[in-house]
């Protein structure tokens, strides 16, 4: 499968952390942040392993046949969905893409890759936590030696700017909860656009 990503970073002083700040402020960076991937394009293309991509559905909110993931893919990508399309079947290959990328880009072990499935839905944590110190390359990547990387994934298989600002100010509500004022925060955000799969990566680095 291929994948194109869209590398966006951001300090954390950006976001409204304070009784001063406004829903107002979160949705103009979210804005901000829609308008960076819309005109910057892609900074990265990789193609994820598809025998990985397969083992990394088993680690998913949304438990899928591991058989028909390649199948449900194409066709989707195709915008032959017919019954397949739900979003079940969105927060799966959202998911598998996010968890296939840490594993492949930065060597995450798969045994780390532990999503917090049982409580998800509460909306009150991110989707999985990586240990940065135990990863070199990810380490080099975020230009720090500790910490931890909390990770929050969304999916749409169609381009509706509306939904996606929203789904965007949710996820980082949610990592903000957690990762705030030490530790980094990636949204992953996996967009079907022009029969292409494309992923806006965005980092929240603390102070």
């Amino acid at each position: 499968m291929n994948l194109k990503i869209s590398w966006i970073e951001i300090q954390q002083d950006l976001l409204p952390h304070t009784d001063t700040d406004s829903e107002k402020d979160l949705e103009f960076l979210a804005n901000e942040i829609l308008e960076a991937y819309e005109i910057g394009g892609t900074s990265e293309e990789i193609e994820l392993d598809d025998k990985l991509f397969t083992i990394t559905t088993a680690l998913t909110s949304k438990l899928t046949s591991s058989a028909d993931i390649a199948k449900i893919i194409e066709l989707y990508r195709l915008g032959r969905w017919g019954k397949l399309l739900s979003g079940d079947i969105s927060s799966v290959i959202g998911e598998s893409v996010a968890y296939t990328l840490l594993i492949q880009k930065f060597d995450i072990n798969i045994k780390d890759i532990l999503p917090f499935r049982n409580v998800k839905y509460t909306k009150t944590i991110t989707d999985l936590v990586i240990n940065i110190e135990k990863y070199p390359k990810l380490r080099e990547f975020l230009r720090a030696d500790r910490g931890l990387l909390f990770v929050n994934v969304r999916a749409t298989m169609s381009y509706r700017r509306s939904y996606i600002l929203k789904r965007l100010i949710e996820s980082i509500s949610i990592i903000e909860n957690v990762r705030y004022p030490d530790h980094f925060g990636l949204v992953s955000y996996v967009v079907k656009l022009n029969d292409e799969y494309h992923s806006i990566c965005l980092i929240i680095r603390p102070r």
